[in-house]
């Protein structure tokens, strides 16, 4: 197997997909199957440890998005998802304006008490 393409797959569980559901694309590229990674399982949060860390209270205005977010409170916008997360918001749509949406510090301590780091 090729090593992975990216930093965010160096932990995941590598498995080689041959399920029969694929069998006419395969046949089409002349292959047996794909070499896939796994979906990371996260921890569920444990809000009696996140207390310990320290946190911001940012309240939702008009143009907010999680990813500007991330940007903005951790330097990265790519993990705008820990954002989601925490606050229990799939995506902007569930949030509201004037709403208070809480961001743990720091990002590393966060990523560990999510089993992600």
């Amino acid at each position: 197997m090729a090593s992975p393409p990216g930093p965010r797959y160096h932990n995941r569980r590598r498995f080689f997909n041959s399920y029969p559901e694929y069998s006419e694309i395969l046949d089409k590229r002349d292959k047996f199957g794909i070499e896939q990674y796994a979906t990371p399982q996260f921890q569920r949060a444990n809000y009696f440890e996140l207390a310990t860390l320290d946190s911001i209270n940012h309240i939702w205005t008009f143009g907010d998005r999680f990813y500007k977010l991330a940007y903005k409170y951790y330097n990265n916008s790519t993990v705008w998802w820990i954002i989601a997360f925490l606050n229990q918001k799939p995506t902007e749509s569930h949030c509201t304006l004037g709403e208070e949406i809480t961001i743990y510090l720091p990002l590393r301590s966060v990523l560990l008490q999510l089993g992600v780091y």
